[in-house]
């Protein structure tokens, strides 16, 4: 019977001599929210695997507040992150830790690099599936798309990714299962 480790993603914040501010455990911030459904059920075996990665934060964006006027959202100190391995992106509330506002199952796959855009749209690569991956800018104020970069074939990976909004309302794309970038 093998027993298995969980890695659990913890947010941890340094003030600017890079002392330890405070820690944020981002399983309990999920498990005490109203998504506490999206957390995987434990007590399963992964043959050969002694760690599961059960969140697997791979970004964490801290706002300064220049949006704030856009969504209290915005406001300064809350926190964006993506949790690829539930295929979520969330804005946690700085103070409170609460989960403040999630999007992306059902419609994302293992996602990476949201950022915030000027517009208070969040852009995403969306990792995707069946050889297509895809970039989504999403409004959080109405749950909805508004704009996908999705071609019919050609861009796909699977791994890593990331998207850019450049100051000419272009997006710089980074397919880094293929080793390219192009401008969209």
């Amino acid at each position: 019977d093998e027993t298995h480790a969980f890695r659990l993603d913890t947010i941890v914040i340094l003030d600017t001599d890079g002392r330890l501010r405070r820690t944020i455990p981002i399983y309990d911030v999920l498990r005490r929210s109203p998504f506490r459904f999206l957390l995987p059920r434990t007590g399963f075996d992964v043959p050969g695997n002694t760690e599961l990665d059960l969140l697997h934060a791979n970004n964490v964006e801290v706002f300064d507040g220049a949006l704030a006027s856009v969504s209290p959202l915005f406001r300064a100190g809350n926190i964006l992150i993506s949790l690829k391995n539930i295929n979520a992106v969330a804005i946690l509330d700085g103070r409170t830790l609460a989960v403040a506002w999630l999007w992306g199952p059902t419609n994302l796959t293992f996602q990476h690099a949201p950022s915030l855009l000027a517009n208070g749209h969040v852009l995403i690569f969306d990792n995707g599936s069946r050889g297509r991956s895809s970039i989504v800018e999403v409004d959080p104020s109405s749950d909805r798309i508004a704009w996908r970069y999705a071609p019919a074939k050609g861009f796909f990976s699977n791994i890593r990714g990331a998207c850019q909004r450049l100051a000419n309302g272009n997006t710089l794309v980074t397919e880094s299962q293929t080793g390219y970038a192009f401008e969209v």
